[in-house]
């Protein structure tokens, strides 16, 4: 917040680094993800998979492993293969794509927030522990938030063909259930009376615009796979979904504790006070959508934390709200960012405690990892940053924002040790090596779990054929003398040793994994 005394010149330049500055730190700390870690086994490599095999073919069908792809829609795809065009790598465009879009994420509840009279609410979006955490990773929720929100941000200005346009992709970004979200959060945008009437024929029509591109889609995937994929697309993965969606596979309550430590380091603000009589409608009714969502998402059989993710942006602006406008709001704030560091710092500092654990799973992986000069360094780095990241909280009393610039910059320095023990603990760098010297042409197979293009990625084959069981290994490399053979089950290698011989031995997730090469 300005000071009162602040002049004109000054609060003017104080809102335009507030526009910005979060957005460009957010981005910052999600880029820098691609620097500490490869990408993750299982997620974000099955999703660079289908990128890679989806290269090779048309826009309209996914594939993995060869076969039609049903579980998404293409738009995180095509925005990758977009890019390739314009002459960045598409594997590192998906890879930046969370960043990017939670980027947008935080501009537009900045600019949702000076609407309603917020200057604060793009770095509240900023450091939200759910809105950060979930820019780390390849996920298509990230893109479905930036839909939603552009959808609501343009509602709100009275630009109902940019919010159909940004409903279209929030539901190619991730399917139907966009238009749960769009329909809480227009309503919570929708104008107040007289014009609220016609609101809510324009907001049908955004929403059943918004719809049209995901069919028109749909329909075109499912006549390009064949009838089998249709009818797995069209009614297994969305009708089939929504239809068997209260099978409870996990609690009712599932998302509360998610929502509240998501929440963090605003929690406190719930606390905080009474607000202003005279609000903003749609601060009013936010609380409401929140709700609203919250319980149809409990209701739903299939749950994961990340599907609330759409849901930080009203967090953001709710707390935002109760920073600004209530006395104890601006303390309550800095005391939840604080804590929040200093649970990153007790964190960083328990290194001893889970020490054992790292070796008992990993084993030599883990003691060279914690023994290497790059661990010590990152780790050494981010207590010193978020240590003096709490010093200046503690110390100079600085303005909101440059207190909510602390704990952004704490969590990212939190973060980036974290992002670099797990790439190096889970992805099988020596086994990728060795993958990329064999030659196109040679014979490579697969015996163990296929584990969702995984293997189809990091060999650069697809379909990679695979063996139904371990007594198919011999008659293979029988007749394959010289081809490869990918390890990815529990058999000790006294078993293979006479038609089989080890180039490789590695680790994924833990688990031994090899390459072996037919003897004939």
């Amino acid at each position: 917040m300005s000071a009162p005394n602040a002049t004109p010149e000054r609060a003017a330049a104080d809102s335009r680094r507030d526009a910005i500055l979060p957005a460009l730190l957010a981005l910052l700390a999600g880029a820098l993800v691609v620097v500490w870690r490869p990408p993750l086994p299982l997620d974000e490599i099955r999703y660079l998979e289908i990128l890679r095999e989806s290269l090779r073919g048309g826009i309209w069908l996914l594939e993995l492993g060869g076969e039609p792809y049903a579980d998404k829609p293409p738009l995180l795809f095509w925005l990758a293969r977009a890019a390739g065009l314009l002459g960045l790598p598409p594997e590192i465009a998906l890879r930046l794509s969370p960043a990017l879009a939670s980027a947008g994420v935080v501009a537009i509840a900045g600019a949702l927030g000076r609407r309603l009279g917020l200057r604060l609410a793009g770095w509240t979006q900023a450091v939200l522990f759910l809105g950060f955490v979930y820019s780390q990773y390849v996920l298509f929720d990230p893109l479905l938030a930036l839909g939603v929100w552009a959808a609501v941000l343009a509602w709100a200005r009275g630009k109902d063909g940019a919010a159909a346009a940004a409903a279209a992709l929030a539901g190619l970004a991730k399917g139907p259930v966009a238009f749960l979200h769009l329909a809480a959060f227009l309503w919570a945008f929708a104008p107040a009376r007289p014009r609220r009437e016609g609101a809510w024929r324009r907001g049908a029509a955004i929403l059943g615009a918004g719809l049209l591109p995901l069919a028109g889609w749909a329909l075109l995937a499912a006549r390009a796979g064949g009838e089998e994929f249709a009818h797995e697309l069209l009614w297994d993965r969305w009708a089939g979904r929504i239809g068997g969606s209260f099978a409870h596979r996990r609690p009712f309550l599932f998302y509360v504790p998610i929502l509240l430590v998501g929440s963090l380091p605003f929690l406190p603000l719930l606390v905080a006070g009474r607000l202003p009589e005279r609000r903003p409608a749609p601060l009013r009714r936010l609380p409401g959508a929140l709700l609203a969502l919250l319980v149809a998402f409990s209701a739903m059989g299939g749950k994961k934390p990340h599907y609330l993710l759409p849901l930080a942006p009203a967090l953001a602006l709710l707390a935002a709200e109760r920073i600004e406008r209530t006395e104890r709001g601006p303390r309550l704030a800095r005391a939840g960012i604080a804590a929040l560091i200093v649970l990153g710092l007790l964190g960083l500092a328990a290194e001893p405690l889970y020490e054992s654990w790292l070796h008992e799973r990993y084993g030599e992986l883990a003691a060279g990892l914690l023994a290497g000069a790059a661990w010590r360094i990152l780790h050494s780095a981010a207590i010193l940053l978020s240590a003096s990241a709490l010093v200046a909280l503690l110390g100079g009393r600085p303005s909101l924002s440059r207190s909510l610039g602390a704990g952004l910059l704490a969590l990212a320095a939190t973060f980036a040790p974290l992002h670099y023990a797990a790439g190096r603990l889970s992805f099988p760098f020596t086994l990728r090596r060795h993958l990329e010297g064999i030659p196109a042409a040679a014979p490579l197979v697969l015996l163990g779990e296929r584990r969702a293009g995984f293997w189809e990625w990091l060999a650069r084959r697809s379909p990679l054929p695979r063996l139904s069981s371990p007594a198919e290994a011999r008659p293979w490399a029988e007749e394959h003398p010289g081809g490869y053979l990918i390890l990815d089950e529990r058999i000790p290698s006294a078993e293979l040793a006479p038609f089989l011989r080890c180039l490789a031995a590695d680790r994924l997730r833990g688990n031994p994994v090899g390459l072996f090469v037919a003897e004939g």
